[in-house]
């Protein structure tokens, strides 16, 4: 009896000292972005709810600075994870903003992924006037380009890969000149469909670890 009871005295002796010498994994900086997911508004699996410039409150905290935007439901994003998306193209090229609380000189990275537009439209006949618009699958990507930027950064372009549906993450790095930083994404204009533009979600922004 005195025999297990040293045995098992040793063997938490053992397991405490693992676990008192075991090294901390770091935390992760916090996400400043919010919504970056675009789970707001809702929208049905298979459509998408417009949301345009002067009534945002629905995407807040993030605005619609110009155009319009829709936000794609999970399966018309074709994310998976039940995750929704925004496409930067409404009715016509759209941009949106986020500014978030960040510290001066500090270097943050801001992530994201994005795709060429998802929207099809299987009842389309070009000889049906009545049967809508065709679908973006045939708008290639190379008109589907984007700007993003930060306050304070000369903005870069950006734009989806070829293949329809195929989701490519994508990061930008920057110093904060300030307390406040502005996030931003606006559709670039092509010659036709100014329906079809990139879609994006997942936005994040984090302060670079030390």
């Amino acid at each position: 009896m005195r025999t297990s009871s040293r045995l098992i005295a040793l063997s938490l002796t053992a397991v405490t000292g693992v676990l008192l010498g075991a090294p901390h994994a770091a935390a992760a900086p916090p996400n400043l972005i919010r919504n970056g997911w675009f789970a707001d508004p809702v929208a049905p699996p298979d459509s998408f709810v417009r949301v345009t410039q002067g009534n945002d409150e629905q995407l807040a905290p993030w605005s619609v600075t110009d155009g319009s935007t829709d936000v794609y439901g999970d399966a018309l994003a074709e994310y998976g994870q039940n995750r929704q998306a925004l496409s930067l193209n409404g009715s016509g090229p759209g941009a949106v903003e986020q500014t978030v609380r960040t510290e001066s000189g500090t270097t943050y990275t801001l992530t994201w992924s994005h795709v060429r537009d998802t929207w099809t439209n299987p009842a389309y006949d070009p000889e049906d006037p009545g049967s809508g618009q065709p679908g973006c699958q045939s708008k290639p990507a190379s008109e589907q380009t984007y700007a993003v930027g930060v306050s304070g950064q000369r903005s870069e372009t950006r734009r989806p890969a070829d293949e329809r549906g195929r989701w490519e993450d994508t990061s930008l790095t920057f110093t904060a000149t300030g307390e406040r930083t502005t996030v931003r994404f606006s559709a670039a204009p092509s010659d036709g469909q100014d329906y079809c533009g990139p879609l994006i979600t997942g936005v994040q922004v984090r302060a670079d670890a030390n």
